[in-house]
């Protein structure tokens, strides 16, 4: 009966963490897409259709990247630091692009 409730809690864990780096990969990871390929658009200096179409295709490779690269870590709570921390970097790349 024990051996039962560990293996439970052992699935349950797992079902944990993979909720968990899904969140972060789907939340952090469009953040960072936005900000990376708007900041990337701005500093080649592209406008009107140009920057729409750059933004978009950059956004959807990084997007994809990024929620690959969120389970590439042992543990959630190493992905979500790293995770969080590129997010920052892309927000200071592209308030440094739109000179905030």
């Amino acid at each position: 009966m024990k051996s039962q409730t560990v293996n439970r809690v052992a699935i349950n864990r797992e079902r944990l963490d993979v909720a968990l780096r899904t969140l972060i990969a789907v939340a952090l990871g469009y953040a960072f897409s936005a900000w990376l390929s708007s900041a990337i658009a701005n500093f080649i200096g592209a406008d009107g259709r140009e920057h729409e179409v750059l933004v978009r295709m950059l956004f959807f490779c990084v997007y994809c990247t990024f929620i690959l690269f969120t389970f590439i870590f042992d543990t959630t709570k190493k992905a979500s630091i790293v995770m969080t921390a590129l997010s920052a970097l892309a927000l200071c790349l592209y308030s440094i692009s739109t000179g905030l």
